[in-house]
This record gives C-alpha cells, sequence and structure tokens, in this order.
C-alpha cells in the first residue's frame, strides 16, 4: 500500500502543490490531453479551476463560528489588522511603483497574491506544537483577511478597472457569506460543508498544473526565490506587532508568514481585467507556486527560532500569559 496522504503531509502545501506539479508534468508532455478526452474530463482537471475555488470559500465561510469572533478578535486583531495593512500598502505601492509589469522578473500579479495571502492550514499545524487553545481562533481570521478578493480589489484599482471588478470582488465574497449564514444556522451543516476543502484542494491543484508548461515555469524560479526572500522580510512588521502591541512571544507572527494554495487561484480570476494580466497568468502562477514552497518550508523554521528566542506556552508554559 502506498500512503498517498502521508506524502501529501509531508510536503508543505502538498495537498494541492503535488497534484499540481503531476498535472503540470502531463501538460508540458501532453498540452491538449484533456481537452481531446472530452468535457467531464476537461472540467475536472482543467477548467474547473473557479468551482473548486468558489467551493473552498463556501465551506470556508461554513466552518467560521461568529459566536467566538469576538475573543478571537481581541487575541489576534492586531495582527490582523498588520496583515491587511501590509498586504493593501505594499500592494498598492507596487503597483503604484512598478505597473502591471512588475520589477526585478516578479510579476506584479505574483507579488500582490503573494503579499495578500497566509496560510491558515501552515498556521494551525505550527501552534499546535507551541501555542495555546486562544491562538486557534486567529485561522478563522486568516481566512477572512486574506480571501481571493483582496489581491483582485488591488489589481483592479491599479489596472484602472475599478468599476467593472466590484462584481469580481462580490462574486468571490457571496459563496463565502453563504458559507458563514448557513453553517452559523445549522453547526451540522458548518460540520459538513467545513470538510470541502480537503477533498477540493487536490483538484484545484490538477487544474493549476494543466495551465503550467515545466519549461516556462523554469524560467520563473530565480524570480519566485526574490519573491519569497521579500515575502518574508516584508512581514517583519507582524513579529513588531506581535511581541510589542501584543506583549507576546511571537511564535503567532511567524507562524502567519506563509502563502497559501488559495493564493494561485488569482492569476485566473484576474485575468478578465485586462491583456497586461492575462499575459503574466503563467508566469505568475509559476511564481506564487515556488513562493508558496519555500515559504511554508521557512515559516516553522522562523517560528523554531522565534521561541528558542522568547520561548512559548508549551515550551515554557509559567513564563506566558494566557489571556
Amino acid at each position: 500500500m502506498i500512503d498517498i496522504y502521508g506524502l501529501y503531509k509531508k510536503v508543505p502545501g502538498g495537498m494541492i502543490l503535488l497534484p499540481m506539479l503531476l498535472f503540470a508534468v502531463i501538460n508540458t508532455i501532453f498540452p491538449n490531453l484533456w481537452t481531446s478526452l472530452g468535457d467531464m474530463s476537461q472540467a475536472l482537471f482543467k477548467t474547473g479551476t473557479l468551482a473548486f475555488a468558489g467551493l473552498i470559500l463556501f465551506g470556508t465561510g461554513a466552518s467560521l463560528n461568529l459566536k467566538t469572533l469576538g475573543e478571537t478578535l481581541r487575541r489576534g486583531g492586531s495582527l490582523a489588522i498588520m496583515k491587511l495593512l501590509i498586504g493593501f500598502g505594499f500592494g498598492f505601492a507596487f503597483v503604484k511603483l512598478f505597473g502591471t509589469n512588475g520589477i526585478l522578473g516578479i510579476s506584479t500579479v505574483a507579488f500582490i497574491a503573494c503579499i495578500t495571502s497566509a496560510n491558515p492550514g501552515t498556521f494551525m499545524g505550527i501552534i499546535q506544537d507551541y501555542g495555546e487553545p486562544a491562538d486557534m481562533g486567529n485561522f478563522a481570521l486568516l481566512n477572512v483577511i486574506t480571501t481571493p478578493a483582496i489581491p483582485l480589489l488591488i489589481l483592479s484599482a491599479g489596472s484602472g478597472n475599478m468599476g467593472s471588478s466590484l462584481l469580481g470582488v462580490v462574486s468571490v465574497l457571496l459563496p463565502f457569506v453563504l458559507g458563514v449564514v448557513l453553517g452559523n444556522l445549522d453547526p451540522k451543516m458548518s460540520k459538513i460543508y467545513g470538510a470541502v476543502t480537503p477533498i477540493a484542494l487536490p483538484f484545484m491543484g490538477c487544474c493549476f498544473g494543466s495551465s503550467i508548461n515545466l519549461i516556462n515555469a523554469v524560467q520563473a524560479g530565480a524570480a519566485g526565490i526574490l519573491l519569497a526572500v521579500i515575502y518574508l522580510v516584508l512581514h517583519l512588521p507582524m513579529l513588531a506587532t506581535d511581541k510589542c502591541i501584543n506583549r507576546r512571544p511571537g511564535y503567532c507572527a511567524t507562524a502567519m508568514c506563509s502563502v497559501a494554495g488559495i493564493a494561485l487561484i488569482v492569476p485566473t480570476m484576474v485575468s478578465s481585467l485586462g491583456e497586461a494580466y492575462a499575459a503574466q497568468a503563467e508566469v505568475a502562477l509559476s511564481q506564487i507556486a515556488l513562493c508558496l514552497l519555500l515559504t511554508n518550508i521557512a515559516s516553522p523554521f522562523l517560528t523554531k527560532m522565534a521561541v528558542k528566542l522568547w520561548g512559548s506556552p508549551k515550551t515554557d508554559p509559567q513564563s506566558q500569559p494566557h489571556s
């Protein structure tokens, strides 16, 4: 027996990255395979990206418990605000300074998709090792403040296509809001739909991979590495916020510094904003994928360093406040 799920768990973002890499290989060798196999195979493995993304947003909303949101904001609100400031601040500045083409080979679409992103799954994995129950609420906040609506808003403003993009923002938020309503009206529905993400992620990864040519992706490698370094450096204010404002050891801040798989949906979403963004889609997808992998590897190591310097509830429980 092959432990495929175990392999998923060992690779950061494996649920989406491994299917994406496999199908990128297939697409590079046989670019017309899924189209030739008919509509159902094509929808499942090539063109269904937006449908799977909507399903994930719906499930994420369904798993958000509004009754605990107040306590969650009290504990992690400052980190959420700083994350939004980093995303909007550096995002708008990048578009203003470098336009739609980017700089140093870094696609504008890739930069905005990454800088506004944080991986709730990686955060939860790290917090289980170092944190306490009160920290878990930040998972819900990350899902709320890193939806694809934010990069869409920034990129649409930069393209001068703000008016027509508002419908796109609504389109992104609607599945999430409907999920929140249904999940909070009936907790049983929350349990059912909250489990949809691990089912949909591999299929979304297949669709991403079916849009990638690995020969072109290799050419984007250096820019993807640089993007990951810039991402981590620009998130230093998160650590300062946790240390200086929250008076916490800092492990929550470093645990939030990784790109989520849902960021890979951004190039597809913004293609409708103009030819400049549409032309970046394949390169941006490759750069985001590499940045995703590198930041999800780096975040646990950075958190371990923070814990060695300042401790955590599980490593030094007597010295840490639990409020």
